[in-house]
């Protein structure tokens, strides 16, 4: 049976944009007919989603506030480089 996965990259180089680093990845919960009854299967579904679409948030998030950190440091780093200390 196949089933649905998300997947969080970066694109490193905008002249290669299928050239992908992969962050995360994501298992969509997959639907079985007998688990869900009738009368509920939409609410189910629904509630499936919210759930898997917030995962797939924080994660984003998470890996855009990494990125963000990183370059932060970075330029911290380049306008105060290490200086040798004498004591």
């Amino acid at each position: 049976m196949s089933r649905l996965c998300v997947l969080i990259c970066r694109v490193e180089d905008e002249n290669q944009p299928d050239a992908l680093t992969l962050l995360s990845r994501q298992e969509l919960p997959g639907l079985d007919r007998p688990e869900f009854a009738p009368a509920t299967t939409v609410d189910q579904m629904e509630s499936r989603a919210v759930t898997a679409g917030q995962e797939l948030v924080r994660q984003l998030i998470y890996h855009q506030w990494e990125s963000f950190d990183q370059q932060c440091a970075a330029e911290v780093q380049r306008l105060s480089p290490p200086v040798d200390a004498q004591w």
